[in-house]
């Protein structure tokens, strides 16, 4: 995930936000086409540690008014005995909420998979976001294709 975050900002100046915590989710700012930019990219289940990342810094982009982009490639939150008791449960709705209260744009795109609840802590469909773009190999199956929208 890094190395398509480095092909996408002006001249590789990421400034990472809570480097070597939370390693499931990378965070920080950066500047696409000059403009400021806040970015949460994972790669895997979301754990605890990740999920506090991502609402801190859902939160600190929030009051800076920089706008979000979010690259998905994501399989859900941890699940297990294990995470469970690390308090999964309340750490990814901390994430789930930051984001539903979040005044600020919001771009997806869609790297590769975007499942379960997951999704919605990447800003996913239930979140009225300005933009969503589906990459070449991406998977977005949340609910059934049957089941209502959010």
């Amino acid at each position: 995930m890094r190395e398509v975050l480095l092909r996408m900002i002006d001249a590789g100046e990421f400034r990472e936000f809570k480097p070597g915590w939370g390693e499931t989710l990378v965070c920080g700012t950066a500047r696409i086409h000059g403009y400021r930019v806040g970015i949460l990219a994972n790669n895997g289940a979301l754990v605890s540690d990740s999920s506090l990342k991502g609402a801190q810094f859902v939160s600190m982009c929030d009051q800076r008014n920089i706008p979000l982009l979010f690259l998905h490639n994501i399989s859900g939150f941890m699940v297990g005995t294990e995470a469970e008791r690390g308090g999964i449960a309340k750490d990814s709705a901390k994430l789930v909420y930051a984001m539903s209260v979040a005044k600020v744009p919001r771009l997806s795109v869609l790297l590769g998979g975007s499942y379960g609840a997951g999704n919605y802590g990447m800003c996913g469909r239930g979140f009225a976001r300005i933009f969503s773009l589906p990459g070449p190999r991406r998977n977005w199956p949340p609910c059934l294709p049957t089941s209502p929208q959010m």
